[in-house]
């Protein structure tokens, strides 16, 4: 007699479907490659037949990560920043990782600890243009690493960073319209105080 299909199947009951050892059935939801392929056949269908689904909580503990990303922006609102989130998590789900993201609070000051927190859940954290001083911010990359760092360098600190070359990318644009004849030009700002973007030149 079938058993019947249930939700909240519990990782004892796959192994007790499939005959294994809980561990067994721990090893092939975690794609380890060390069980048979007809063992690890049997317990997908147990798995598959009971739609078990595995705890996310329990997988990080078990594989010691989280397969998750921490993206931290000033503002959820910034069309720039859009575009890098999207950026991000297009890449990040083309390798098998969650972006969790966070808008810093407004006060600098509160911006390192929020940062840190989003890391601490996390296996990675990419940061973007933080408004933090200088000093905070090279406390917080020895204790965040891996860390990537975006529309701000960092001096003296070995990570990796992505920025555009506003002084270059300012100079072609002029160039260009100059050429069309045009003689008086505009500079784009934004709010006093980001660094990312050429604002607050």
């Amino acid at each position: 007699m079938a058993r019947t299909v249930k939700e909240g199947a519990t990782i004892g009951e796959v192994a007790a479907a499939a005959g294994v050892s809980r561990s067994t059935v721990s090893r092939v939801m975690n794609q380890r490659s060390t069980v048979a392929a007809d063992i690890a056949e049997r317990v997908r269908a147990a798995a598959a037949q009971l739609q078990y689904r595995p705890s996310s909580v329990a997988r990080s503990l078990s594989l010691g990560r989280t397969n998750t990303l921490a993206l931290v922006v000033p503002d959820l609102h910034d069309p720039v920043h859009q575009q890098i989130l999207r950026g991000v998590t297009a890449a990040a789900a083309g390798r098998g990782y969650r972006v969790l993201v966070a808008e810093s609070p407004a006060d600098p000051a509160e911006e390192a600890e929020a940062a840190l927190e989003a890391r601490l859940r996390c296996d990675a954290l990419v940061l973007v243009t933080p408004r933090m001083p200088e000093r905070d911010l090279h406390d917080l990359l020895e204790r965040s690493a891996p860390t990537v760092l975006v529309g701000r360098p960092a001096h003296d600190v070995a990570v990796p960073v992505v920025s555009v070359d506003h002084a270059r990318g300012t100079s072609v644009l002029v160039d260009h319209l100059a050429a069309l004849g045009h003689r008086r030009d505009l500079g784009p700002g934004g709010p006093r105080g980001d660094r990312g973007a050429g604002h607050g030149r």
